[in-house]
């Protein structure tokens, strides 16, 4: 635990649209956030009953009271933007305020309110199972076991505190007609990067970007030697201090694939007609995203309410579809829409990640990434 403290700690210190009409999943109807009309709260006691059975009428009289709530989501805004609405529509008395960043950056956020003893934050997503696991140590998150805590296995939580709200796997995305069929080939394993074809035509995200960053540099550093970096650096890429603005610059024609490419902004340029396909590489691995409650959270009954519906199964499917990311969520098809495009290219076997081993050797990795590659001549 003490390893996981010290990568919570040094993450931390590295980072001081919407569709225009959708299903509103059985809610009590679309109506203005703040109104807390007895008949408001009324008809969201009703939908409580069918739709969030664990939900009383008591959690949703006391979230009417507080009528607020902060989020501190990661950087999926148009998608995040769209269940916002539909929890309005179910729960019209809470007026929810965003904040959107990397999970590098709402890590660093949390701990500074953590550090602080004074929250702004209600719930907050991050991209880092060891810095959620420090969170709890340190009891800094809020203890609140879904109603449906038994549909998540045990890697996809931490019972109480936090539960995965879709897991991800990092893609190789590229521009259509960027790479031929041979190229596309040597990048079915992540070491086909080092491929001097590739030299000046590959971006990278920064190591500071968040937990699934972090862990595939460590794996490639454990796979391919202490060198990696080095070799990397020879094909000269460009870097990109997130995983977001490294798909803007694909799209935009600066490098003709990314590594480690976001699943939910690749999904959303895809959606969006760009000119952009992406695969599965070898090795394949695969994160949760924590999503939990802070212990000095401003609203927390609003925040148990929000968790709670969250993770609730019509949410999770309507989340799955937008964000092409599957869910934890036991009983939730894949209904990912590009899994049966024939370009898409899967890996069936995932390679586990060890946090703890990636807690210790992330001084390392961040040491070595600046040196090789922020550094180069």
């Amino acid at each position: 635990m003490k390893l996981r403290c010290a990568f919570f700690r040094t993450q931390a210190l590295h980072l001081l649209a919407c569709l225009s009409s959708i299903c509103l999943l059985g809610a009590p109807g679309v109506a203005a956030a703040a109104d807390a009309s007895p008949a408001a709260i009324q008809a969201s006691i009703n939908y409580a009953k069918q739709n969030l059975p664990a939900v009383s009428p008591e959690l949703i009289r006391a979230a009417a009271k507080e009528g607020k709530l902060m989020l501190n989501h990661m950087a999926w805004g148009p998608e995040q933007a769209i269940m916002l609405k539909q929890f309005n529509a179910a729960f019209p008395f809470i007026k929810v305020d965003t904040s959107e960043g990397s999970g590098g950056q709402q890590l660093a956020r949390f701990q500074a309110e953590a550090g602080a003893r004074r929250g702004e934050g209600d719930v907050f997503q991050v991209s880092n199972v060891a810095a959620i696991d420090a969170l709890v140590a340190q009891n800094a998150v809020l203890k609140h076991a879904l109603g449906d805590d038994a549909l998540f296995g045990a890697g996809d939580k931490s019972t109480g505190y936090w539960y995965s709200i879709h897991n991800t796997t990092p893609l190789i995305a590229y521009r259509k007609g960027a790479l031929t069929p041979a190229e596309l080939t040597k990048l079915s394993t992540w070491e086909g990067a080092l491929d001097p074809v590739f030299k000046g035509r590959v971006g990278v995200p920064d190591v500071s970007s968040g937990g699934l960053v972090v862990a595939g540099y460590y794996l490639f550093r454990t796979r391919y030697g202490k060198e990696y970096f080095t070799k990397l650096s020879q094909n000269q890429p460009k870097i990109y201090v997130a995983l977001n603005p490294s798909l803007d610059a694909l799209v935009a024609g600066e490098v003709d694939f990314i590594l480690m490419a976001s699943v939910v902004g690749s999904t959303r340029h895809w959606a969006n007609k760009a000119p952009i396909n992406f695969i599965e590489s070898s090795p394949k691995w695969g994160s949760q995203t924590p999503q939990f409650i802070s212990a000095y959270a401003p609203n927390p009954n609003a925040a148990k309410l929000y968790q709670e519906w969250s993770f609730s199964k019509p949410v999770q499917e309507l989340w799955q579809k937008l964000v092409g990311a599957p869910s934890a969520r036991k009983g939730v098809a894949d209904t990912r829409p590009y899994i049966k495009e024939p370009w898409f290219k899967s890996v069936s076997e995932t390679t586990a990640i060890d946090w703890d081993q990636v807690g210790k050797n992330q001084k390392l990795i961040f040491e070595e990434f600046n040196q090789s590659l922020k550094k180069r001549k």
